[in-house]
């Protein structure tokens, strides 16, 4: 029989909705907070580290800068893809990546840090790439980008001719510079007859003539009879060759449909010479769903319009909150209001300026929740209801935050909603980045208000919410958030999937909380004897093979362990005297670490593991001691 000893004092600490939260002393943190972490996440019963990533798919040809993913035909999800070379693809999957460049020419102009935005309206992505004029992928197999163009002027038609069963050619009356289409461009032709008027598919153009998909069904009634026109054009400003914007979002308005917002502009003069309007927005025409608006240019038949906008400073991006379109720049928010929509030639928005002094960091640093939108700006972090901005990092994670944003790159920070997890995602580059891709993602559960420690990333240039993936084969039943890495002919990653990074080395997690203090008197010091971690194996799988949800607990062979280390100082100012780590396997008979300690007033506690096959939870911790004097 084991022989009994004298009993010890015990005081059990619940790690329970914990908080990371560096930006105050450690001598201010309360009962549910901690000051470090590194691959930590919490839990609503404690604090366990990350699971790791998994590669999915094949490799994506080229460089990513950009990633977003929608549900389109048949309802099969696809990811799209940007490249630094200039190259778009697309995958569901089944399908290996295959090119959706406009014209199957790589754009010129792109990097990674070329600032790409999107909107999705349905099944029809659009996106802006800075570089040119926006561009949407029909939904059609194997469809490619279609890009706005530029002209105005519609293009005369001196003789349509045979190419092959399946092309004809169009020779224009006049030459211009240069092409005036590339391959996937869409066509309206008029006023020949009903054998070649309509809409159709550029194949290919150069300075005379445009070859475009149709077949042939009669001959050309000659005459130089009919003009060949943009079916979606962008331009509409006589004294512009072509401009770009800065971003593009959708807003679906409550008074006249869905809109496509841009702005930012940026334009090339008839004499090529540049003009910059900063705070110039415009918006399409009205359009349906999963449908693409086929002008930008104000008439008396539809809403488009163009404006300044009372900014200080280049607006950056847009969302839509609480039936309302908000306009960011660095430092101001400006709101687009619906109005009462009789006739074409009312406005159909109302502007004025909503806010000064909340704003965004760069593009793409908001993200929306249910209800509530998320974003960054040089002065906080924040959520936003509609109707207030309320700051969420002051006091918590704010400083500690940007003092760890390389601020050469702050403009590739980036944010994405993870719903599974009920938290948004900030993803950013430190001084450990490389070329600024970001390396580090923090994250906010809205749902428990509480911060997690930072989570280490490849090279993530962007990210989306996708279904997780087996093979290639998706559960359309579950939500992960998916990114790209700025790394050469690699896969995409899904997060918080397996117990390794995605080329299988192991994953380092740390926990610490400072300035433990655990008696009533605070003259007195103790000795901590032994440290009870009610630590276990979590699962990493959300999910087997054949789709069956499962809670995934530590296997035989996988047990894992933890390390312990304790740290003891005389006063919270004190440097702490740092014990021998204790590493306390998770599967034991004497589940506690056994810590050889002189007498202290505040303790350190800090837990950590660095393993590949594991993944650990813990809900709190039991301190055994003796106070060994009291010094009033």
């Amino acid at each position: 029989m084991a022989q009994l000893k004298s009993q010890y004092d015990e005081v059990r600490i619940p790690f329970t909705k914990m908080s990371f939260t560096p930006d105050v002393p450690s001598t201010a943190l309360g009962p549910n907070e901690y000051n470090s972490g590194l691959n930590v996440e919490t839990d609503i019963r404690g604090i366990r580290s990350v699971a790791g990533d998994q590669a999915i798919l094949n490799n994506v040809p080229g460089t990513p800068t950009f990633i977003t993913g929608g549900f389109r035909q048949s309802g099969q999800f696809w990811f799209i893809v940007a490249t630094v070379e200039g190259n778009w693809y697309a995958s569901n999957g089944n399908i290996d990546w295959y090119d959706i460049t406009p014209g199957g020419t790589p754009i010129i102009g792109y990097a990674q840090n070329t600032n790409i935005t999107e909107a999705w309206n349905g099944t029809i992505p659009f996106f802006n790439d800075t570089v040119g004029a926006p561009m949407f992928l029909p939904d059609e197999p194997g469809a490619i980008l279609v890009q706005y163009s530029n002209l105005i002027i519609p293009s005369g038609i001196t003789d349509i001719t045979y190419v092959n069963p399946t092309t004809q050619r169009i020779t224009l009356t006049t030459a211009y510079s240069s092409a005036p289409y590339i391959g996937g461009q869409q066509i309206l032709i008029s006023g020949v007859n009903n054998y070649f008027n309509g809409k159709f598919t550029v194949v290919s153009s150069t300075t005379t003539t445009i070859d475009y998909l149709a077949v042939p069904g009669a001959s050309y009634p000659g005459g130089a009879v009919g003009s060949v026109s943009p079916a979606y054009t962008w331009n509409y400003n006589p004294n512009w060759k072509s401009y770009y914007a800065n971003f593009l979002r959708l807003y679906s308005t409550p008074n006249v449909g869905s809109i496509l917002v841009a702005g930012n502009l940026t334009a090339t003069a008839l004499d090529d010479s540049t003009e910059i309007y900063p705070v110039t927005i415009q918006w399409s025409q009205a359009f349906g769903l999963n449908q693409a608006p086929s002008t930008w240019e104000p008439t008396v038949t539809n809403v488009a319009n163009q404006l300044e906008v009372p900014l200080r400073g280049p607006a950056l991006d847009a969302f839509p909150s609480n039936g309302q379109f908000f306009l960011c720049s660095y430092w101001d928010t400006v709101v687009f209001s619906p109005l009462n929509y009789s006739t074409t030639s009312a406005p159909i928005l109302g502007v004025r300026l909503y806010n000064q002094g909340r704003g965004l960091l760069s593009s793409n640093c908001w993200c929306n929740t249910d209800k509530l939108v998320y974003g960054v700006d040089a002065r906080d972090i924040w959520v936003f209801d509609g109707t207030d901005f309320q700051g969420l990092g002051n006091q918590r994670v704010k400083n500690w935050f940007f003092d760890q944003l390389d601020p050469q790159y702050y403009d590739r920070v980036f944010m994405e909603t993870n719903s599974q997890k009920n938290q948004v995602e900030i993803y950013y580059p430190d001084s450990n980045a490389i070329e600024g891709v970001p390396n580090r993602m923090l994250s906010y559960r809205y749902d428990l208000d509480v911060w997690n420690a930072p989570r280490e990333v490849e090279s993530a240039t962007f990210a989306c919410e996708s279904p997780i993936y087996t093979g290639n084969v998706p559960n359309l039943g579950s939500r992960t958030v998916v990114y790209a890495r700025g790394i050469t002919n690699q896969r995409l990653v899904q997060k918080d999937m397996t117990y390794s990074w995605a080329d299988g080395s192991s994953i380092e997690s740390s926990f610490r909380r400072d300035n433990i203090k655990l008696l009533k008197d605070y003259s007195g010091k103790l000795m901590v004897h032994r440290i009870l971690p009610e630590v276990n194996n979590m699962g990493a799988e959300p999910f087997t093979g054949d789709f069956n949800k499962t809670v995934n607990p530590a296997t035989s062979t996988h047990k894992g362990n933890v390390t312990v280390t304790i740290e003891g100082a005389t006063s919270v100012a004190s440097s702490p005297t740092v014990k021998t780590p204790v590493t306390m396997p998770i599967d034991t008979d004497s589940p506690w670490c056994q810590i050889d300690q002189n007498s202290f007033r505040v303790n350190n506690i800090e837990i950590s593991n660095t393993s590949n096959n594991s993944v650990w939870m813990c809900s709190a911790a039991t301190w055994q001691i003796t106070q060994t004097e009291d010094d009033r």
